[in-house]
């Protein structure tokens, strides 16, 4: 008997990792310190507890610079960045798994960008790493991804991540975007 057939993934989701050139990292994360009072919410139960606006600064322009370009070039496409913010995590918090859909009343609201990233400005050793988490029936499937100053990761906005507890004695500071091909 021949029979002809082809394997096809149910789920398939990837993410990109890369390390970005010329950031001065320490400029980006004192800048992003001195913010860290602006906080989205002042709610330590919102998932935007830890999240920060960020100052129309230098070292925060030039590096909004080198993420669209390097966004682009990873991409191939031209894209627009939505939103960028600060996130700030203290030692002995951690983050909740979330994902970067905005929601309205509980629900999507369908207004979203599909692309996500973090970019690592400042990683004390053991202050934990991003895990995601997908779910495809009655599986789940997570994957971590180490915590480096200089790394970026691109990954789609409705994937669930969450990072672990700060484990060291100084803040871990990243900035992240949601962003679109346009």
């Amino acid at each position: 008997m021949t029979l002809e057939f082809e394997i096809k993934p149910i789920v398939l989701i990837d993410y990109l990792v890369t390390k970005l050139p010329d950031v001065d990292n320490e400029a980006l994360a004192h800048q992003i310190e001195l913010y860290k009072s602006k906080k989205f919410s002042h709610d330590e139960n919102d998932g935007n507890y830890e999240d920060s606006d960020l100052p129309n600064s230098k070292p925060i322009n030039d590096f909004k610079e080198i993420l669209l370009s390097s966004l682009a070039f990873v991409t191939k496409q031209n894209v627009k960045i939505s939103r960028t913010w600060g996130h700030v995590t203290v030692p002995h918090d951690s983050t909740e798994y979330h994902n970067h859909l905005e929601y309205i009343n509980g629900m999507p609201s369908g207004r979203d960008d599909p692309l996500s990233c973090i970019y690592y400005c400042k990683i004390p050793e053991n202050s934990g790493d991003v895990t995601f988490r997908v779910t495809a029936g009655i599986r789940e499937y997570a994957v971590t991804e180490k915590a480096e100053v200089g790394k970026l990761i691109v990954f789609p906005s409705e994937v669930y991540h969450m990072t672990g507890k700060n484990a060291s004695n100084e803040n871990r500071i990243s900035i992240n975007s949601n962003f679109k091909i346009i």
